[in-house]
């Protein structure tokens, strides 16, 4: 028989036969009933997929910011879409499974198509140009789906690990938020009244 340890999950034995079982942690030992599927269908990744919707909308927000920078005023567009992100985005980790639930889910839904449709009346109000816009949308998007992805792909098991999907989750938006600043930025020395490059 061989015992290893398996990490978050328990452990996995195998016995003689040489068949592997995989035991979870329970309140009396290890258990099979406890132990997470390697593939589940059932698992709910709700949250993960709010928080890619909501790293998107920060990437968006971020490279919009950047391309009206030269401009001295703030704007109450994107001061309330960054309110209602927050509020979305807070609501979005915070709910538990519960009869409220959909709401709360429908709730910080409506207040991230609302924090988009601010931030894109401030940039036309800041004149960014449509091909920095397009070029936005495009890393938004890719983003959002990345995330999305990173996460669809951990249920399958690749990866095989929750912190890693996590970390890569991570890196994926912190190179979204990047790419969105950098593209913001550049249109912003591009633009009228910019900095001369």
């Amino acid at each position: 028989m061989v015992v290893a340890a398996n990490g978050n999950d328990g452990i996995a034995v195998r016995d003689a036969r040489g068949a592997w079982r995989r035991l979870g942690f329970s309140d009396e030992g290890f258990s099979a009933d406890t132990a997470i599927p390697l593939r589940s269908p059932d698992i709910d990744l709700t949250t993960e997929y709010l928080v890619g919707l909501f790293a998107g909308l920060l990437a968006l927000m971020a490279g919009l910011s950047a391309a009206r920078r030269n401009r001295p005023q703030v704007s109450a567009l994107s001061v309330t879409a960054y309110v209602l992100a927050l509020i979305g985005f807070a609501v979005s980790v915070s709910y538990r499974s519960s009869l409220v639930a959909p709401l709360l889910i429908l709730f910080a839904l409506a207040c991230a198509l609302t924090a988009v449709v601010l931030t894109v009346a401030a940039a036309v109000r800041a004149r960014v140009s449509v091909r920095a816009a397009l070029t936005l949308a495009a890393i938004v998007a890719c983003t959002s789906s990345s995330i999305c992805w990173i996460f669809s792909g951990w249920v399958s098991g690749t990866p095989d690990d929750y912190s890693t999907a996590v970390l890569s989750a991570w890196l994926a938006g912190g190179a979204g938020v990047a790419a969105s600043v950098m593209v913001g930025w550049t249109d912003g020395r591009n633009a009228p009244g910019g900095p001369a490059a």
